[in-house]
């Protein structure tokens, strides 16, 4: 009983395939070594063998070859498994269907300077103003890995989006800002242009009937680029006064008295607010003084011209 993985070995693997998300080149005694980085979802197995049921009780580890015609020498450099506080929000968020399109592929991973600082098509930067922290020994300094949150989606249909989320128990009256560094880059430079595709948080009791949310259109890092401004520009940043979100819900309270609004009915309906570029929406009763939850995700605006699928890659970092 087991979950089974394959991954194609043969010449010229390409990062964005075949579960490639790295590579580095030129390294070794002769400068002809290549590594490739593999990262493959637990939950993305190709072959369930037996009566396995869940990840709950996994007791043993196989790796093995097979349908080789030559000999041939594979060296790991190293074999994790990784993990995260943040989970992956499988029901809808949309109101256009009930159900989550399945053709839509979404992915939650990390990327760090130290296993990415030559990343193709962008390499990793740490965000201008964030140093790595310093373990100070007894004979040298070490600097810590320094790692983002990666959200990758393919497909993303017009209307459509998709979350990652985690569990919390916050006192937000604590704090005065909400602040968060975002890098966005296209999967293919040529689908994609700058606002095509959104970053939103929501905070709030829970994650469908009582939150706040601020959404920013994302502005994209062409390929290639190098400079920390560029990767993660200012455009994407959050920066949030948490008396904004009090101002919005007292503007959507007064509008509820109001006997000439036609925007919303009751606290169950979504009541939106424009902030300059970006996008305020609220949604119930939330109480910053008690968030039970957040949730960082990626939406594709719905649009009457916007018919294919969006694909992209996104950075969160030091929220």
């Amino acid at each position: 009983s087991y979950y089974q993985y394959k991954i194609l070995l043969y010449p010229g693997m390409q990062v964005g395939s075949n579960y490639i998300t790295d590579e580095i080149d030129g390294v070794g005694p002769n400068n002809d070594t290549r590594w490739l980085q593999f990262k493959i979802p637990i939950n993305s197995y190709d072959e369930k063998v037996g009566t396995i049921q869940d990840f709950k009780s996994i007791r043993f580890l196989r790796m093995f070859f097979t349908e080789f015609e030559d000999p041939i020498i594979c060296r790991f450099a190293s074999l994790e498994l990784v993990r995260g506080e943040w989970r992956r929000y499988v029901n809808s968020l949309t109101e256009l269907e009930d159900e989550v399109n399945n053709n839509t592929v979404f992915d939650i991973s990390v990327v760090n300077i130290e296993e990415n600082g030559s990343r193709e098509p962008i390499n990793y930067i740490l965000p201008n103003g964030v140093e790595r922290e310093t373990l100070i020994g007894a004979t040298s300094l070490q600097q810590q890995n320094e790692q983002s949150m990666v959200l990758k989606v393919v497909d993303l249909e017009n209307g459509d989006a998709r979350a990652a989320f985690k569990n919390v128990s916050i006192d937000m009256r604590n704090y005065q800002r909400i602040k968060m560094f975002v890098h966005a880059e296209a999967i293919n430079e040529e689908a994609l242009n700058d606002g095509d595709v959104t970053v939103f948080l929501r905070v709030g009791s829970d994650y469908t009937t009582n939150f706040y949310e601020y959404e920013i259109p994302m502005k994209l890092t062409n390929h290639g680029e190098n400079d920390a401004d560029l990767i993660w520009p200012s455009e994407n940043e959050f920066n949030i006064p948490f008396e904004l979100f009090q101002t919005v819900k007292q503007i959507r309270n007064d509008a509820l008295n109001d006997p000439q609004n036609t925007q919303i009915n009751s606290y169950n309906d979504l009541f939106q607010y424009i902030d300059g570029n970006n996008k305020i929406s609220i949604l119930g009763n939330p109480n910053l003084g008690d968030v039970k939850s957040l949730m960082i995700g990626i939406r594709n605006p719905e649009t009457q011209d916007n018919i294919s699928g969006k694909s992209v890659e996104i950075w969160v970092n030091e929220l």
